[in-house]
């Protein structure tokens, strides 16, 4: 729980980056980077644990609608037009738990029906995803990069590196048309942090916790709202 809320706590940092002089942003993107990594990498290994994976899906599907409901009404009613709350990474989270789960028992399936089904849905969720999830980008490749080669570890690595490469040209050919840089490719510097992290509970049975993130996405963006 208490490193749960660690990992959160850079994502408030997310909604103060336009105020901050370039000193202070460059760190803060970079923070926020490596908590989403982290919160990545802690819902990969929430999905390895469970023994109700459906269930666990539903939860984050379940914790997204609500945060993209209750975020509605914050928009409408407490947060200023330049402050409004977009954020909601656990539809992006559920959408790659989704595909682990494709992968895990449809693609990989020997049973030639369950494969079929599975190589159809796979890339309409991803594409999914990479079109309209937050984050998708780094999110989704990462979540299926862990738990697919979570036992060979040096592929995983090289394909982290390779993630980080490409995250960092396809940022740079976006400078070239005037977008700022996108701080994704620094996300290999959240991996010391993350290859140990301690999973002591099955979410699919307990998911209170989820709503922690909510709250400080909703907390953050009040905050400098009335600044």
């Amino acid at each position: 729980m208490i490193l749960y809320i660690l990992m959160l706590v850079p994502l408030v940092l997310e909604t103060c980056i336009p105020y901050m002089s370039a000193v202070w942003a460059i760190p803060a993107n970079i923070a926020v980077i490596i908590a989403v990594t982290a919160f990545a990498a802690y819902t990969v290994r929430l999905f390895m644990r469970s023994t109700h994976e459906v269930s666990l899906i539903g939860k984050f599907f379940t914790a997204a609608l609500t945060m993209s409901v209750v975020s509605f009404v914050f928009n409408a009613i407490l947060v200023s037009p330049q402050h409004q709350i977009s954020s909601n990474l656990y539809f992006t989270f559920a959408l790659g738990l989704s595909l682990l789960y494709l992968f895990e028992y449809y693609i990989t399936e020997s049973y030639p029906t369950f494969r079929k089904i599975g190589i159809v849905l796979f890339p309409i969720i991803l594409l999914l995803a990479l079109w309209k999830a937050e984050k998708a980008s780094l999110i989704i490749p990462f979540m299926l990069i862990t738990y697919v080669f979570e036992a060979k570890d040096r592929v995983r690595f090289a394909c982290y590196m390779f993630l980080s490469f490409v995250l960092l040209i396809v940022s740079l050919w976006r400078m070239n048309s005037g977008d700022a840089l996108n701080y994704q490719f620094t996300f290999i510097l959240a991996l010391p942090f993350i290859s140990h992290l301690p999973i002591r509970r099955d979410l699919s049975k307990n998911s209170k916790f989820l709503y922690i993130y909510p709250l400080v996405i909703w907390f953050g963006h009040t905050v400098v709202t009335y600044m």
